[in-house]
Parts: C-alpha cells; sequence; structure tokens
C-alpha cells in the first residue's frame, strides 16, 4: 500500500504506525478526521452509541450536569420553577 487514509469521523488512531482505528466509546466523540483521541460529550448531552461523531441534546426542559453522559436517562427533568437554558 503507498497511501495513508485518515481514520473517519467517531473513530481515532492513538499510535503512530498502527493500522486500526478505533471506536470512541460510549460518551465520547470525534468530529475530526484523523483524531488521535476523542472527547467527553459536555454536560447537558449525552452519546449512547460507540464510533459518535457528535453528542445528543438532552431535550428541552431536561438536563445533565454528567459530563461523558452515556444515555438519554442521564437527561433528567429540570427541577420545580426552573428552566434548561
Amino acid at each position: 500500500n503507498n497511501s495513508c487514509v485518515a481514520c473517519s469521523l467517531g473513530k481515532y488512531k492513538y499510535l503512530n504506525g498502527s493500522s486500526i482505528c478505533l471506536n470512541c466509546p460510549v460518551g465520547q466523540y470525534t468530529s475530526l478526521l484523523g483524531s488521535s483521541f476523542c472527547q467527553s460529550c459536555p454536560s447537558g448531552s449525552y452519546l449512547d452509541k460507540v464510533g459518535g461523531s457528535s453528542c445528543i441534546l438532552c431535550p428541552t426542559q431536561t438536563f445533565s450536569g454528567r459530563i461523558g453522559a452515556i444515555s438519554f436517562s442521564d437527561c433528567q427533568a429540570c427541577p420545580l420553577f426552573t428552566v434548561s437554558g
């Protein structure tokens, strides 16, 4: 093989010279081609599958204070007299 190919979105490679791109784990993503790491989903979002290129926002009137949330159930209803923002 005489060419190199960048890892696709949602995949990363942390070792130079490796021919294997790994899926980002649940709760983490990468939106960059050729990434060497995955980022945790920020608070207010989650990602429930491997190989994600973006996180899913918690629905309106819910929130998640957890970084790297892995499930819709991490999105909790806003307390009484508050709204999500």
